[in-house]
């Protein structure tokens, strides 16, 4: 988190690491702000992953769906009381 309350992370994972260019899989993405967490990505059951070759890419699915067609979920969180001791 910065000091506006901002925090964001996003997971990848690397493949073909022998060749030019990298190519990278966008396996989720989330952002905290205002008490509020957006997620948008792969989740962990196993056997909901897939593949298929596309125009020499491996395209990734997820439980049926690609990529950028996953919903944009959301959850609330309840802040959390800081208090600061000076010394």
């Amino acid at each position: 988190m910065d000091e506006r309350g901002v925090g964001h992370i996003t997971a990848t994972l690397n493949v073909n690491k022998v060749s030019e260019p990298h190519t990278m899989i966008y396996l989720g993405r989330a952002t905290v702000f205002q008490n509020t967490i957006k997620f948008q990505g792969f989740g962990m059951d196993a056997t909901k992953y897939s593949g298929r070759m596309v125009d020499g890419y491996l395209v990734m699915t997820y439980d049926g769906k690609e990529g950028s067609f996953f919903p944009i979920e959301e959850t609330h969180i309840e802040p959390v009381a800081t208090t600061s001791t000076a010394h």
